[in-house]
């Protein structure tokens, strides 16, 4: 049981890594932080362009992959 719950944090860490990546080129092309980016999405203050449902999509998944890793350790 112990190398299950290891080997889901050693995954959700790696996860969670990637998804850093992916949003860090998003704050890049669009000179903006995440938090900033999300709580304008969230209130409805952007359009709804591909890359903007993606980057909340991915700004979502890291959330709860920080909770679940939390939950974990």
């Amino acid at each position: 049981m112990q190398n299950i719950i290891a080997y889901q944090i050693v995954e959700l860490k790696r996860g969670i890594l990637n998804l850093r990546l992916d949003l860090k080129g998003f704050e890049e092309k669009y000179q903006l932080s995440t938090a900033d980016f999300y709580r304008q999405f969230s209130q409805g203050a952007t359009d709804d362009r591909e890359d903007y449902v993606v980057w909340a999509g991915l700004y979502e998944m890291l959330r709860k992959n920080e909770e679940r890793l939390q939950g974990l350790e």
